[in-house]
Parts: C-alpha cells; sequence; structure tokens
C-alpha cells in the first residue's frame, strides 16, 4: 500500500499512453504541472481506405465518435477523386453532426464542421444517447465516423430506437512495439500513474507486460477516460486508485492529475 503523504507534482510520474500523434500536448501540459511525464504510447493508428459509394442514402445524422475517426474522414476525402468526393458530401450535406468527446467537436470545428455535443459537461456516448432528440429514431439514417471494434452501444441503441445505421470504419488501433525502457523510468518514480484512454490502450499495455508476474504492484493511480473502463480495471483486478476524467481532454487529463496529487 502507497504511503499519501502531502505532496506535489514532483513526486509522480505520468506514463502517457496516447497515441504518438495525440501525445505532445499532454506532455506539455503534464511538465507545466511540475509532472516528469514519460512517452510510452500503447497504440498506433492506421488509415482505412473507404467509399461513400457503397452507402447509397442521404443522412439526417452524422456521429463521429473520435478525432481519429474525424483524421482519417478528411484524409479519405482529400485522396479521392473529385467525383467520389462529391458522392461522400452530398450523402452529408443536410445531416446534422455530433460529436463524443469534447476534443472531437473543437477539432471538428476547427476544420469548419458544425458538430455539436449536447451536454457542456459530459460529452460521452451515454450524454447522446439520454438526449431527448435522440429517443425516437423512426425512419432515420444515421452514419457512423468510427473505428475498427470498439463499443457497439451507440450502434446498437440507434438501430433499437427504430434507425438504419451506416458504419464506417475508418481506422485501426495497432499495438506499438514496447519501450522497456521507458517503461522501467516510468516505475522508478515514488507514484507512478498510467493514463488508459480507452480499454484497448488498457489491454494493450497489459499484453506487452504479460511476463511480469505482478505489472501494476507499484503503480499509485490510474487516469481513464471512462467510468466504463475503470469497471472493467476493478474486475480485472485492478486495486490502485482510479480517477475519471470529467472531460475527455488533456485538459480533462490534467484536472485528474492534480485530483490525484492532492487526494
Amino acid at each position: 500500500m502507497v504511503n499519501r503523504l502531502n505532496t506535489t507534482g514532483e513526486s509522480f510520474a505520468f506514463l502517457n499512453t496516447r497515441p504518438l500523434a495525440q501525445a505532445g500536448g499532454l506532455q506539455q501540459k503534464m511538465a507545466a504541472l511540475g509532472v516528469k511525464s514519460v512517452l510510452l504510447p500503447t497504440l498506433r493508428i492506421r488509415w482505412c481506405h473507404f467509399s461513400c459509394r457503397d452507402l447509397n442514402a442521404v443522412f439526417d445524422q452524422v456521429v463521429v465518435t473520435s478525432v481519429n475517426a474525424l483524421q482519417s474522414w478528411q484524409e479519405g476525402l482529400q485522396s479521392m477523386s473529385c467525383e467520389e468526393k462529391a458522392e461522400c458530401l452530398n450523402a452529408v450535406s443536410t445531416a446534422r453532426w455530433l460529436a463524443i468527446g469534447a476534443k472531437t467537436q473543437e477539432v471538428g470545428r476547427g476544420q469548419g464542421l458544425p458538430l455539436h455535443c449536447f451536454s457542456r459537461e459530459k460529452f460521452d456516448s451515454e450524454a447522446l444517447l439520454a438526449d431527448a432528440s435522440m429517443q425516437s429514431l423512426d425512419g432515420q439514417k444515421i452514419l457512423m465516423l468510427k473505428g475498427h471494434g470498439g463499443r457497439r452501444k451507440l450502434v446498437e441503441t440507434f438501430a433499437e430506437r427504430g434507425a438504419q445505421v451506416f458504419e464506417l470504419n475508418l481506422y485501426k488501433r495497432c499495438r506499438e512495439e514496447f519501450d522497456s525502457e521507458g517503461w522501467r523510468t516510468f516505475k522508478r518514480a515514488a507514484r507512478p500513474v498510467i493514463l488508459f484512454s480507452s480499454l484497448d490502450s488498457y489491454l494493450a499495455l497489459k499484453a506487452m507486460l504479460n511476463t511480469e508476474s505482478h505489472p501494476w504492484r507499484s503503480v499509485y493511480a490510474a487516469i481513464v477516460f471512462s467510468a466504463r473502463i475503470g469497471e472493467y480495471l476493478r474486475k480485472d483486478g485492478w486495486s490502485a486508485e482510479i480517477e475519471v476524467v470529467e472531460t475527455q481532454s488533456d485538459e480533462g487529463v490534467v484536472e485528474a492529475m492534480r485530483r490525484v496529487i492532492n487526494s
């Protein structure tokens, strides 16, 4: 059991497991907090080719599940022929665009997309499904911009509520090579804290550490992007502190880290 004394960020180390392309801003914010941040990506993102020709629909709503999905959508559009790009844009031209995640909304609006979130506090799937406008979806066509795998809750619930759901799987999460030296550096800290921004990031790191008998033994806390991830960790035997971010963003992670430091 870790001895919880009054302390500052200097005694903590933070394991930044975000994909490399998304990790830099958080590294800087942790340094400003006075916390040593070790960069150890567990996943890398691979864009997938997609086509809108098989969709054959004009959509009422488009749900963007992550920044990765948004970036892959934009990259894909840029690589298409003018004719195919026009088909994609026509299919979504009158749709309402919805975002999962504050960062997804921020990036999308920066690209000129009118991405909307229903709550100023919660940016997750549950908040979207709870909104009054999403209860009766009879006859609506909803396009999901998402990655391969992941939760099925949105797709299944939309279908249960009467919508016709189309999925564009725009990227894959692939396991990164394990940085054993980075892991040892992180574990040498007095109070090591790990970020798990997705269930896949937890499972990837667990697989990387499969030769260690008790890899989490000296870990002080985990910061997770949802209560669902935290619940999975508990069921999987995690005994240390778990802090859930209030918003799924770099700023939300920093605020969660502040709570861990002051707990």
